[in-house]
């Protein structure tokens, strides 16, 4: 990959990895996390405030980016929340709290479909400008057909 022209580059960049690391976080912690015992209680999608990262069409696109990607992590933090709960009433023998809890997390999880095209979209944009000032963006080749997979997978 070709060293980043500028600072603010570099930023991008790092934001970009940043948003696609906090998916892959979030979707792992779906094997790693014990059942809960608190599956009365709602689960609630919790986002990150992102301040914008200045004026400029590309830190405009990054900010784009990174708000989506704190939506995205919120929401597939409560459908990992109501699946323990779901998995916690399970245990406990609560089929209604069990299957109310499921259905929760299905929701949230469909919730975040569209989330992964948009993320998509912003990614494209990104790349177009990064492009246009003669960056190398090989290191972005398949990223945006992979969210899109996630948005037909997480879909309805």
């Amino acid at each position: 990959m070709a060293e980043p022209k500028n600072k603010f580059l570099s930023l991008s960049l790092t934001g970009i990895a940043t948003t696609f690391a906090g998916y892959a976080k979030a979707l792992n912690r779906i094997a790693d996390d014990p059942p809960r015992d608190d599956f009365t209680e709602p689960c609630v999608v919790e986002i990150d405030n992102i301040d914008p990262l200045g004026p400029g069409k590309l830190r405009q696109q990054t900010t784009n980016l990174l708000r989506n990607g704190a939506r995205i992590v919120g929401t597939l933090n409560a459908a990992i929340c109501a699946a323990e709960k779901s998995a916690g009433a399970e245990i406990a023998g609560a089929t209604d709290w069990q299957n109310w809890q499921a259905d929760q997390a299905q929701s949230f999880l469909h919730d975040s479909a569209p989330m992964f095209g948009r993320a998509a979209t912003i990614l494209q944009n990104v790349t177009k400008t990064l492009q246009a000032r003669g960056e190398d963006t090989s290191f972005l080749d398949g990223v945006s057909d992979s969210l899109i997979e996630l948005q037909q997978g997480f879909a309805p």
